[in-house]
């Protein structure tokens, strides 16, 4: 019988060893979730799996899974696995789960245990680019464009304006890479544009860093 923990961020130092550290932050910030699975008919404290897990309007994301040692069979992580999809099928929050892996992350073993747990597997180029600003061209017909529309920088829109944002995205049908519980203070404010449009919010960019780098989070618009 599996045993399910949530675990807060406040004891996430209790499981640092099973996660890997470029994923702390993000748990400490509450835009990722950890659960730690045991195993109910055997004593002490070492967990069966630990899963890290966000929530995408509606979408159950599985972005990292450590499996014990005497679970790391293709058949019991795969049981590990149906089990957590289960339980996260239960709760009737979710429309489905789903797991991006890199191609060169991809081995045997991730394809198998995945196809057993029930899930299917698609293949899809990258969706991350990179790219210099010298190498953005016509950008003087960007600029004129950006002449004609209204933004407003984050750091100038109030509590009601990004409550309203929320609230669209998540009414929205189509899916949107976007958390359910944003962390807006984790995006640059001056970099990040609302678009309004008859004074109601239409479209958003959303801006982050990462090392040397400005990324590009979301860009969405109502239409």
């Amino acid at each position: 019988m599996y045993v399910e923990q949530y675990i807060q961020p406040g004891k996430l130092s209790d499981y640092v060893k099973y996660i890997p550290k470029n994923y702390h932050a993000q748990i400490l910030n509450g835009d990722l979730s950890v659960i730690a699975t045991y195993d109910g008919e055997e004593s002490g404290d070492e967990p069966i799996g630990v899963m890290v897990l966000a929530d995408h309007q509606k979408w159950f994301e599985i972005v990292w899974v450590y499996v014990c040692r005497e679970y790391r069979t293709e058949v019991k992580s795969a049981e590990y696995l149906r089990h957590c999809l289960r339980q996260a099928a239960k709760t009737r929050r979710y429309i489905g789960a789903f797991c991006e892996v890199q191609v060169e992350e991809e081995k045997a073993l991730h394809s198998n245990v995945m196809v057993l747990a029930g899930m299917e597997l698609l293949y899809a180029k990258n969706n991350v680019y990179e790219l210099r600003l010298s190498q953005i061209r016509h950008r003087n017909t960007l600029f004129h464009a950006a002449e004609g529309t209204e933004c407003i920088p984050l750091s100038d829109v109030d509590e009601d304006i990004l409550e309203f944002i929320e609230e669209q995205i998540a009414s929205d049908k189509r899916p949107i890479p976007f958390p359910a519980d944003v962390n807006w203070e984790s995006y640059d404010e001056d970099l990040s544009r609302i678009c309004v449009i008859d004074d109601e919010p239409a479209g958003i960019l959303l801006f982050s860093h990462a090392a040397e780098y400005v990324v590009l989070e979301l860009a969405y618009s109502v239409s």
